[in-house]
């Protein structure tokens, strides 16, 4: 409504947080009406607040297994207020993931739904390198996991048939 402040001079407003806690998208806050440095008044609000940003959506659906590409997705502008940081705003944020699950259309994508595409799958046979210094030891092994570049998977040694932790280092290493 209309605000009417008495005396003369310029009238400043100023607006802060209250200490009230907030909850989802209601943020407390306090209107201070100010003339020069004395507060003239002040006024208790509630103010619903609603955060938008660039949102990475699935433009059809997407199959689990399915690499996810800039042909399967589109960025939309979307209200992310109840789901801020778990999502992702830009199509170079892919790179390298698929589907752990089917993805339906117009569904924002985020972590819970994408996962690294492995470089070694569960039963695949690897080259297992040890590397001390300069020498460097080489045998075949058997994967126990599947596992994207960085991962560490379970391999067993083919020769000595002994389980190992290894990091996945590329496509069958």
């Amino acid at each position: 409504g209309d605000l009417a402040v008495e005396g003369v001079g310029a009238v400043a407003l100023r607006v802060r947080q209250d200490r009230m806690r907030s909850q989802a998208r209601s943020i407390p806050l306090v209107l201070e009406v100010m003339r020069g440095p004395a507060m003239v008044r002040e006024y208790r609000l509630v103010a619903d607040v609603r955060y938008f940003d660039d949102v990475v959506v699935a433009a059809r659906s997407i199959m689990r297994g399915e690499r996810v590409g800039e042909e399967a997705v589109i960025i939309e502008r979307r209200d992310v207020t109840m789901i801020l940081g778990k999502y992702f705003s830009t199509i170079e944020q892919l790179e390298g993931m698929q589907a752990k699950m089917r993805i339906g259309f117009g569904r924002p994508l985020n972590s819970f739904y994408l996962e690294r595409r492995p470089l070694v799958e569960r039963g695949d046979m690897v080259r297992i390198e040890a590397k001390v210094g300069g020498i460097v030891a080489v045998t075949m092994g058997l994967a126990k996991d599947k596992g994207a570049q960085g991962d560490n998977i379970v391999v067993m040694n083919t020769t000595s048939r002994e389980k190992l932790l290894a990091e996945v280092i590329g496509p069958g290493k």
